[in-house]
């Protein structure tokens, strides 16, 4: 794949003026050096030793320059449109390098980076006594085979609810007589405080496709997420033949640690010519993420009054329980109520008392 973008014009006679970046990715005519300026029809791999650039493996000429769709291989079209055969415009099936457009003995190339699946507006070489196109006597595409990469993602994380919980006695000293006994009013508090996100994940599928009739020899797919490296798994080990035109979809996975957006780069390598390397990426972030909830609802216990209720919002429990009867006299004793929460998914969370100091009264 070309890595800049680049259009040299190669005329014969006059340089041709004028330049500027279109938004289809054209580089339109620059004005050449006197190494720019060559007589003839290159091929693919001539025209680009000459202008100093890879334009591809391949190349399918159409000679004349007639319209119409035309095959590059079992699967793979090009289809070339012109009303005039003056002005060019092109879609193909597989990524294209560079479309070199002959006409008037000369040959002008149109070089794509990163390749191009469709063009328009294409000419040959400007005729200098008309400063006009010359007529397209002939269309050369110029590209490789090279691997389709996508990939997919979903992303999951635990959501953790923290709460408290607080116990009251409606009052902190009492005086029994020994045998006696009486009431105290406790109170439990319970309220959400917080959530944690963590455990945050990413998994997805890496879809390979071999687009060329040529079986493409696959030696390492690297994944990295950000600076993180992703653990990749295929059906098949390492390295392994992907058939012509055939399909292969392997899994990745990273545990992350946090939910900051981050860029999934994806490189499918290959050995051999024929086909080349694949890369896909896409953004990772966590706004559709799965999210699985942790202790969402608690049960609230009192060690003394049993199973006060379940609850998912803020709660406030009151209860009596009956402190004595004590057959000691003249002793100073201690009465606690502990309350526990219970998570739904984590037990034992969170536990507090209250205790009331109890006085035994002597009767003489």
């Amino acid at each position: 794949m070309l890595t800049t973008k680049l259009l040299h014009v190669l005329v014969a006679g006059a340089a041709v003026a004028g330049c500027a970046t279109g938004d289809d990715g054209v580089v339109t005519p620059i004005i050449p050096s006197g190494d720019d300026i060559v007589m003839g029809n290159p091929r693919c791999a001539e025209a680009g030793a000459r202008v100093g650039l890879d334009l591809g493996t391949f190349a399918f000429a159409v000679d004349p320059g007639t319209p119409g769709t035309y095959r590059l291989d079992d699967v793979n079209r090009v289809t070339l449109a012109s009303e005039d055969l003056r002005v060019l415009d092109w879609s193909a099936t597989v990524g294209v390098d560079a479309i070199l457009v002959r006409g008037g003995g000369a040959t002008q190339i149109y070089v794509y980076a990163p390749e191009a699946r469709d063009g328009a507006g294409l000419t040959a070489p400007i005729d200098p006594k008309t400063g006009e196109p010359t007529a397209i006597t002939g269309v050369e595409v110029c590209y490789d085979h090279e691997l389709a990469v996508t990939t997919t993602a979903a992303t999951a994380l635990t959501r953790a609810y923290a709460w408290t919980v607080g116990v009251t006695a409606d009052q902190g000293e009492l005086y029994l007589v020994a045998g006696a006994t009486e009431p105290v009013r406790f109170t439990t508090k319970v309220a959400p405080d917080g959530v944690v996100d963590r455990d945050f994940v990413v998994a997805g599928d890496i879809v390979i496709t071999n687009p060329a009739p040529y079986a493409a020899q696959i030696v390492a797919i690297g994944d990295r997420i950000g600076e993180l490296k992703a653990t990749v798994t295929c059906p098949e080990l390492m390295p392994f033949a992907l058939a012509p035109f055939g399909r292969v979809v392997c899994r990745y996975s990273r545990a992350l640690p946090d939910d900051a957006t981050r860029i999934n780069r994806i490189v499918v390598d290959t050995v051999g010519y024929e086909v080349g390397r694949g890369t896909a990426a896409r953004a990772i972030d966590f706004d559709d993420a799965k999210v699985t909830e942790l202790d969402r609802r608690v049960e609230v216990w009192d060690d003394h009054a049993g199973r006060l209720g379940v609850t998912a919002t803020e709660r406030r429990y009151g209860y009596r329980l009956t402190v004595g009867p004590y057959d000691s006299c003249g002793e100073t004793l201690p009465f606690t109520s502990t309350a526990s929460l219970l998570g739904s998914d984590s037990g034992l969370i969170a536990r507090a008392s209250a205790t009331v100091t109890v006085h035994t009264i002597c009767i003489r």
